[in-house]
């Protein structure tokens, strides 16, 4: 574990984004999010997400991982340092749930994080996930170099590293927690058919506990519905009172 070094606390700003000071010392939830392709922003300004589940004792970090991770053996490690570190610079019990989460390839990391990483994940929200990565090489011009660049240095062959790496072909091995999907009809970049469409099939099929939304005129991971925005706040926040969609 990078031979065995932690993040101190006064240096976290450095790997990840988060709102330690919002939660009142007070945190009952810790959220993931993993970032979309070529996210390589360092925000300085809380969103108006951060600052809700701030006020709601939820604990949101913002993994600063390598752009063209793919959840690979380096953004594991990474991660699991990352939640370590947080963990003890706020001496939070080890019972406090863990969220996984993230959209378009931070949708493949939050599904693949759940069953890769060293933490025990309490529920998953992935928002037009990558579920085939095997069939995303060929999806669009700009993938197969993030694909090669992520796997490269994998101990099997490009193709077994990406099924390795694909939800939709580790779905029997993910944990059995819930899951909240959402994809829409109008992307046009991760076509909802060949990704959520079987991963949520495949996951019922094994008795699994998913939620699925699918806004017809949702873009890729642009949520515009506000009645789906307030389900997935709730979801990760573990509010029993949910809003219907």
């Amino acid at each position: 574990m990078l031979n065995g070094r932690l993040f101190p606390k006064e240096e976290l700003d450095r790997y990840c984004r988060w709102n330690g000071g919002r939660t009142g010392g007070n945190v009952k939830r810790v959220v993931l999010e993993f970032q979309g392709l070529n996210r390589v922003e360092m925000p300085d300004q809380p969103s108006p997400l951060e600052l809700e589940l701030g006020e709601r004792h939820v604990l949101y970090v913002i993994p600063y991982t390598a752009p063209w991770s793919w959840m690979n053996r380096s953004a594991v490690i990474y991660t699991d340092v990352l939640v370590e570190s947080l963990f003890r610079a706020l001496d939070l019990p080890s019972e406090v749930p863990l969220v996984s989460s993230g959209y378009s390839m931070g949708g493949q990391a939050a599904l693949m994080y759940t069953l890769l990483g060293g933490h025990r994940i309490s529920a998953c929200y992935a928002n037009s996930p990558v579920c085939d990565l095997t069939a995303h090489f060929q999806e669009r011009e700009d993938i197969p170099r993030t694909l090669v660049n992520a796997f490269a240095c994998g101990p099997g062959s490009l193709e077994a590293e990406l099924e390795a790496h694909s939800p939709l072909f580790r779905a029997e091995e993910l944990p059995d927690i819930p899951y909240m999907i959402v994809a829409g009809g109008a992307d046009r970049q991760v076509h909802k058919n060949v990704h959520s469409d079987r991963f949520v099939s495949r996951m019922r099929e094994l008795g699994r506990n998913v939620r699925y939304c699918e806004p017809a005129d949702m873009k890729h991971w642009q949520i515009t519905d506000y009645q789906v925005y307030r389900a997935y706040v709730n979801f990760i926040c573990g509010d029993a009172q949910d809003v219907a969609v």
